[in-house]
């Protein structure tokens, strides 16, 4: 009797267990693609100001055009606070 309560036990902690692996896991796999998204945009728009300054010395004028990132409208602006000096490029990320 008390062996059959301890097995029920463990196997109700057990499917727990795995319950709570699998919320974590498709948790992580979301905030792992949201940040490879967020790092692919940053690329890009970085990409863009570099070959625009590059060329012709200012900023590319699509950078305050919104596109969309992991379902939110955000500009290259929005993403990376960047500026050019002469043809340099000179980024940070946006404070606040």
């Amino acid at each position: 009797m008390i062996e059959a309560i301890s097995q029920r036990m463990l196997t109700v902690a057990l499917i727990s267990a795995l319950l709570v692996a699998s919320v974590l896991i498709i948790m992580l796999s979301d905030t792992a693609k949201q940040f490879a998204t967020t790092v692919d945009a940053e690329m890009k728009c970085r990409n863009v100001a570099e070959a625009s300054c590059a060329a012709s010395g200012t900023m590319p004028a699509s950078w305050d055009n919104d596109f969309i990132i992991g379902g939110e409208k955000r500009s290259c602006r929005d993403i990376l606070d960047c500026s050019c000096y002469g043809t340099t490029l000179s980024c940070d990320l946006p404070s606040g």
